[in-house]
């Protein structure tokens, strides 16, 4: 006889089994399916933001004992920013004592190193910025490598750099567009200044990242430039779900603003002018390059429109197909992604 007791525990054994079945769903759940969500936890340790530029203005020179302690801390970073960041001179020079007291010593870099510490005197906000982020990546890229994330100074020469072992932040590059020296920095102009911004410093080293895991084009073709562009800020954002589309882009606010309003005026120039396909450097360059516009379109246009247009095809193939992982939307061609978007300019 099945009693009312009996059918309780059989349901009650049911609901446990499934709430175990979830929970482990849940657990195996691969960190790389990120279709429409966003809801990634937090699992990447406290992150440290190193500074660099502080390590070399502490005392009042760098000593040979000095360079010694900055030569095992750094490792291949210090190496890396004497010769390719400030291009100073071999890390093995004999003479690296005094060719880099020499550049601390220039009234000009001094004033930039002070600069900088008033500006970045407190970096816990970044810190908490880059944990939020690195535990998306992380989650997204579990075998990617465990980058130290370092501030330096590089005299206007790197916004970022990526090495084997960091990620390296030009603070002097995130001043303000506003920033006394900037109009002194010849390749500077004026389309740039709204880049230089404190609020695209992590958003921008993330990208770099991003860039790094997704796989190079295929071919040079105006389509595979916008769909990998697409790819890359389809995850950034991923990294950074609370990330301003315009920060995210590097426009400014009227010019995301136009790309979104003209979405669709821009795909069907594209098909008019018969250029998806096209493997022409000047056609490519012409909507992928960096500049105060996008040649051939309407005054407000923002360069890299056909970036923009690529993140809107990477997001319209992830809405249709959510269970598609990650490492399936790095290898999808840029083709078959099209096809399988559906994508006719929104």
């Amino acid at each position: 006889m099945i009693t009312a007791v009996s059918v309780n525990k059989r349901i009650i054994g049911v609901l446990i089994a499934c709430l175990v079945l979830a929970a482990m769903a849940w657990f195996f759940w691969p960190a790389a399916r990120i279709g429409k969500t966003s809801e990634l936890a937090n699992e990447t340790s406290a992150v440290t933001f190193e500074r660099l530029d502080l390590a070399l203005t502490e005392g009042d020179s760098l000593t040979e004992d000095r360079l010694a302690t900055l030569r095992v801390q750094y490792g291949e970073i210090w190496d890396t920013y004497l010769e390719n960041i400030i291009s100073l001179c071999s890390a093995k020079d004999p003479d690296l004592p005094k060719h880099l007291n020499a550049f601390l010593a220039d009234p000009y870099i001094d004033t930039l190193f002070s600069d900088v510490q008033k500006a970045y005197g407190q970096t816990a906000e970044i810190e908490a910025e880059l944990h939020q982020a690195l535990s998306y990546f992380y989650l997204l890229f579990p075998k990617a490598t465990r980058y130290r994330m370092i501030g330096m100074v590089g005299a206007f020469q790197y916004k970022h750099a990526l090495t084997d072992s960091a990620l390296l932040f030009g603070l002097d590059l995130h001043l303000g567009c506003d920033y006394r020296f900037y109009p002194k920095v010849s390749y500077l102009t004026q389309y740039m200044l709204p880049r230089l911004e404190k609020s695209h410093l992590v958003a921008d080293g993330i990208k770099l990242l991003v860039d790094d895991v997704v796989p190079p084009i295929a071919k040079d073709q105006v389509l595979e430039e916008m769909v990998r562009a697409g790819k890359v800020l389809f995850i950034t954002k991923k990294c950074m779900p609370n990330l301003n589309d315009s920060i995210l882009l590097g426009f400014t606010a009227s010019q995301t603003q136009w790309a979104k309003d003209n979405e669709r005026n821009m795909w069907e120039y594209l098909i008019a002018q018969n250029i998806l396909y096209s493997s022409d450097p000047k056609v490519i360059g012409r909507l992928m390059n960096d500049g105060p516009f996008t040649a051939g379109l309407p005054e407000g246009s923002p360069a890299r429109m056909a970036a923009f247009t690529g993140w809107r095809m990477v997001e319209r193939f992830m809405d249709k197909q959510p269970e598609i992982t990650i490492e399936e939307l790095l290898q999808t061609a840029a083709a078959e992604l099209l096809q399988k978007s559906a994508y006719r300019g929104k």
